[in-house]
């Protein structure tokens, strides 16, 4: 699993730098998301990404994953963990902001 990236609020703010763990190029030269599949076609990954998360919602919705009903980041965490953990390393990470 890739190292989650972690920002000292006390340095200043480089986007390029901070994106660049989450990123890779696509066929087509464009920057899109790392993921588990090692996809460079961005209409491929989407496909893929659709399905698996439908597959996964469905999951949450039926009790089949056990998500406790937090109603705080933990809980939000936990949702998109589930959803996207078969599709990207980083999925539990909180995005970076400015």
């Amino acid at each position: 699993m890739q190292d989650e990236v972690v920002r000292n609020i006390d340095e200043p703010y480089d986007h390029d730098t901070l994106w660049q763990a989450y990123l890779w190029p696509s066929d087509a030269g464009e920057m899109m998301l790392r993921n588990r599949y090692g996809l460079h076609n961005e209409a491929e990954l989407a496909r893929r990404e659709h399905r698996e998360t439908t597959k996964r919602e469905l999951e949450i919705r039926t009790g089949k994953v056990d998500i406790p009903v937090t109603g705080d980041l933990a809980e939000w965490r936990a949702i998109h963990a589930h959803l996207f953990g078969n599709v990207y390393d980083w999925q539990a990470s909180c995005a970076p902001s400015a």
